[in-house]
Protein backbone atom coordinates (compact mmCIF):
# COMPACT_ATOMS: atom_id res chain seq x y z
CA UNK A 1 0.00 0.00 0.00
CA UNK A 2 2.22 2.60 -1.33
CA UNK A 3 1.00 6.21 -0.26
CA UNK A 4 3.44 8.07 -1.61
CA UNK A 5 6.64 8.23 -3.90
CA UNK A 6 9.38 10.94 -3.91
CA UNK A 7 12.12 10.69 -6.42
CA UNK A 8 15.22 12.78 -6.00
CA UNK A 9 18.20 12.67 -7.70
CA UNK A 10 21.32 15.35 -6.91
CA UNK A 11 21.53 16.02 -10.88
CA UNK A 12 19.09 15.23 -13.38
CA UNK A 13 19.12 12.03 -14.52
CA UNK A 14 17.32 9.36 -17.27
CA UNK A 15 14.80 7.13 -15.90
CA UNK A 16 12.89 4.46 -17.89
CA UNK A 17 9.58 3.13 -16.65
CA UNK A 18 7.11 0.63 -17.38
CA UNK A 19 4.34 2.61 -18.72
CA UNK A 20 2.07 0.78 -16.39
CA UNK A 21 4.20 1.24 -13.32
CA UNK A 22 1.28 3.37 -11.45
CA UNK A 23 -1.05 0.78 -12.15
CA UNK A 24 -0.82 -1.06 -9.24
CA UNK A 25 -0.22 1.81 -6.48
CA UNK A 26 -4.04 2.27 -6.11
CA UNK A 27 -3.70 4.01 -2.95
CA UNK A 28 -0.78 6.47 -4.16
CA UNK A 29 -1.76 9.72 -3.26
CA UNK A 30 1.83 11.68 -3.58
CA UNK A 31 3.57 11.63 -6.11
CA UNK A 32 7.02 14.15 -6.19
CA UNK A 33 9.94 13.62 -8.64
CA UNK A 34 12.90 15.87 -8.71
CA UNK A 35 15.55 15.64 -11.62
CA UNK A 36 14.09 12.17 -12.76
CA UNK A 37 13.33 12.53 -16.83
CA UNK A 38 11.09 9.76 -16.79
CA UNK A 39 11.29 8.01 -20.02
CA UNK A 40 8.05 6.38 -21.70
CA UNK A 41 4.24 6.95 -22.19
CA UNK A 42 2.72 7.18 -18.70
CA UNK A 43 -0.70 5.80 -19.88
CA UNK A 44 -2.17 5.63 -16.21
CA UNK A 45 -2.23 7.61 -13.00
CA UNK A 46 -4.28 6.46 -9.96
CA UNK A 47 -7.06 7.93 -9.12
CA UNK A 48 -6.07 8.44 -5.39
CA UNK A 49 -3.94 10.97 -6.28
CA UNK A 50 -3.80 14.22 -4.06
CA UNK A 51 -0.45 15.89 -4.99
CA UNK A 52 1.33 15.93 -8.47
CA UNK A 53 4.87 17.52 -8.09
CA UNK A 54 6.38 16.88 -11.38
CA UNK A 55 8.86 19.73 -12.56
CA UNK A 56 9.62 19.27 -16.67
CA UNK A 57 7.31 16.09 -16.89
CA UNK A 58 7.15 14.83 -20.72
CA UNK A 59 3.47 13.74 -20.51
CA UNK A 60 1.88 16.12 -22.98
CA UNK A 61 -1.54 15.57 -21.16
CA UNK A 62 -2.99 13.31 -18.74
CA UNK A 63 -3.78 9.73 -19.19
CA UNK A 64 -7.66 9.57 -20.54
CA UNK A 65 -9.03 7.43 -17.47
CA UNK A 66 -7.38 10.06 -14.65
CA UNK A 67 -10.28 10.96 -12.84
CA UNK A 68 -8.30 13.16 -9.96
CA UNK A 69 -11.41 14.07 -7.95
CA UNK A 70 -9.35 13.80 -4.54
CA UNK A 71 -6.03 16.10 -6.35
CA UNK A 72 -6.05 18.93 -4.57
CA UNK A 73 -2.27 20.43 -5.71
CA UNK A 74 -0.89 20.33 -9.55
CA UNK A 75 2.70 21.30 -9.66
CA UNK A 76 3.95 20.88 -13.23
CA UNK A 77 6.19 23.45 -14.21
CA UNK A 78 8.45 23.58 -17.07
CA UNK A 79 6.66 20.32 -18.17
CA UNK A 80 5.64 19.62 -22.03
CA UNK A 81 2.09 19.60 -21.22
CA UNK A 82 0.09 20.53 -24.33
CA UNK A 83 -3.96 20.51 -23.72
CA UNK A 84 -5.64 20.76 -20.32
CA UNK A 85 -8.81 17.85 -21.22
CA UNK A 86 -8.04 16.02 -18.30
CA UNK A 87 -8.61 19.04 -15.96
CA UNK A 88 -12.47 19.11 -17.01
CA UNK A 89 -13.59 17.87 -13.18
CA UNK A 90 -11.54 18.23 -10.40
CA UNK A 91 -13.42 19.39 -7.49
CA UNK A 92 -11.14 20.12 -4.80
CA UNK A 93 -7.86 21.31 -7.13
CA UNK A 94 -7.23 24.57 -5.48
CA UNK A 95 -3.66 25.07 -6.61
CA UNK A 96 -2.29 24.67 -10.12
CA UNK A 97 1.23 25.51 -11.71
CA UNK A 98 2.04 25.04 -14.85
CA UNK A 99 4.66 28.12 -15.33
CA UNK A 100 6.75 27.96 -18.15
CA UNK A 101 4.95 25.15 -20.27
CA UNK A 102 6.22 25.99 -23.34
CA UNK A 103 3.82 23.94 -25.67
CA UNK A 104 0.47 25.40 -23.68
CA UNK A 105 -1.30 27.55 -26.28
CA UNK A 106 -5.10 26.97 -24.67
CA UNK A 107 -6.21 26.61 -21.54
CA UNK A 108 -10.04 25.28 -21.84
CA UNK A 109 -13.46 25.51 -19.90
CA UNK A 110 -12.54 25.33 -15.77
CA UNK A 111 -15.73 25.50 -14.61
CA UNK A 112 -15.10 21.80 -13.27
CA UNK A 113 -12.51 23.17 -11.05
CA UNK A 114 -14.64 25.32 -8.60
CA UNK A 115 -12.37 25.65 -5.69
CA UNK A 116 -9.33 26.61 -7.42
CA UNK A 117 -7.11 29.45 -5.58
CA UNK A 118 -4.03 29.48 -7.42
CA UNK A 119 -3.49 29.34 -11.01
CA UNK A 120 -0.20 30.11 -12.13
CA UNK A 121 0.95 29.87 -15.68
CA UNK A 122 3.68 32.34 -16.03
CA UNK A 123 6.10 32.30 -18.84
CA UNK A 124 3.92 30.09 -20.70
CA UNK A 125 4.76 31.82 -23.64
CA UNK A 126 3.00 30.59 -26.71
CA UNK A 127 -0.33 30.43 -24.29
CA UNK A 128 -2.96 32.36 -26.68
CA UNK A 129 -6.03 32.12 -24.95
CA UNK A 130 -7.54 31.30 -21.98
CA UNK A 131 -11.65 30.62 -21.40
CA UNK A 132 -13.96 32.80 -20.50
CA UNK A 133 -14.88 30.23 -17.52
CA UNK A 134 -11.26 31.64 -15.82
CA UNK A 135 -13.17 34.95 -15.19
CA UNK A 136 -15.98 33.18 -13.18
CA UNK A 137 -13.74 31.07 -10.66
CA UNK A 138 -15.36 33.16 -7.37
CA UNK A 139 -12.28 31.22 -4.96
CA UNK A 140 -9.39 32.07 -7.29
CA UNK A 141 -6.95 34.33 -5.10
CA UNK A 142 -3.90 34.31 -7.48
CA UNK A 143 -3.86 34.47 -11.38
CA UNK A 144 -0.14 34.68 -12.71
CA UNK A 145 0.05 35.51 -16.50
CA UNK A 146 3.40 37.24 -15.98
CA UNK A 147 5.37 36.40 -19.33
CA UNK A 148 2.36 35.51 -21.25
CA UNK A 149 3.31 37.66 -23.94
CA UNK A 150 1.33 36.16 -26.79
CA UNK A 151 -2.08 36.08 -25.00
CA UNK A 152 -4.56 37.60 -27.21
CA UNK A 153 -7.61 36.18 -25.51
CA UNK A 154 -8.93 36.37 -21.91
CA UNK A 155 -12.36 36.37 -20.95
CA UNK A 156 -14.84 39.41 -21.35
CA UNK A 157 -16.76 38.60 -18.32
CA UNK A 158 -14.64 39.10 -14.77
CA UNK A 159 -15.79 38.36 -11.75
CA UNK A 160 -13.30 37.43 -9.38
CA UNK A 161 -14.63 38.20 -6.45
CA UNK A 162 -11.95 36.89 -3.96
CA UNK A 163 -9.16 37.82 -6.55
CA UNK A 164 -6.01 39.42 -4.40
CA UNK A 165 -3.60 39.27 -7.28
CA UNK A 166 -3.17 39.33 -10.86
CA UNK A 167 0.48 39.70 -12.34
Amino acid sequence: NIKGIMVKLPEPAEIILNPECFRNMVNLQIFINRNASLCGDINYLPNALRFIDWPSCQLQSLPPNFQGNRLVGFNMLRSHIRQLEGFKHLPNLTYMNLSECQSLEKIPDLSGIPNIKYLILSYCTHLVEIDDSVGLLAKLLVLDLDGCFKLTRFGTRLRLKSLEELC
